[in-house]
Order: structure tokens, then sequence, then C-alpha cells
């Protein structure tokens, strides 16, 4: 898909397909758990875990369709990751422990 402003998104179910996604498209919503955490090409990647830790994300772009950091706000800031009501958020049932705020 393609925003306003030229930027492409795109949604992948399938975590095998991540990667060639991350060629393609500035920003990849890959709604499985996967252990990459960047796109090499320099795609903004959000994966389930990154939702997991922020809640929903506000996206906007800048003229040029570029997702810069700075302005993918979490609904959840990394500052409230401490709070005993959001801890479960860092848990990684894989490992089964919890990750660094």
């Amino acid at each position: 898909m393609t925003a306003k402003g030229g930027l492409k998104i795109a949604a992948v179910e399938d975590a095998r397909l991540a990667g060639p996604a991350c060629d393609v498209a500035d920003l990849i919503v890959v709604a499985a758990m996967l252990r990459l955490e960047a796109c090499r090409s320099g795609a903004r990647l959000v994966t389930a875990a990154t939702l997991r830790r922020t809640g929903a994300l506000e996206l906007q772009s800048s003229p040029g369709g570029v997702v810069p950091l700075d302005i993918m706000r979490p609904a959840i800031a990394p500052e409230e990751l401490g709070h005993a009501w959001q801890r479960h958020r860092l848990y990684d049932w894989r490992s089964r422990r919890f990750a660094d705020p």
C-alpha cells in the first residue's frame, strides 16, 4: 500500500516475508513474532514484540514519506514500562524472562 505522501507500507502475516518486504517498503508491520529487529534497508520495522512493549503507535510521515523514529509515538512511553501494571509487556514467554525496560 502507498500512503499519502508516497510512504510505502507492507503488512505481513508470514514472518518469512519480512525480509523481502523490508526491501520494497518504508514501513513494515509484521503480525507474527519475529527475531529480526531491524531491516538492513533502513525501513522501519514494527513487530508483534514492538507493539507488545509500546501499545498502539501513532505514525506521521515527513513530506518525503520517511518515518523517523521521533515521530512514531507509542501509546505507552518507555518510562511507563517500569510500573508494575505494565511489566507484563516486557515478558518473553520463549526465554521465560523479563527484558530490560
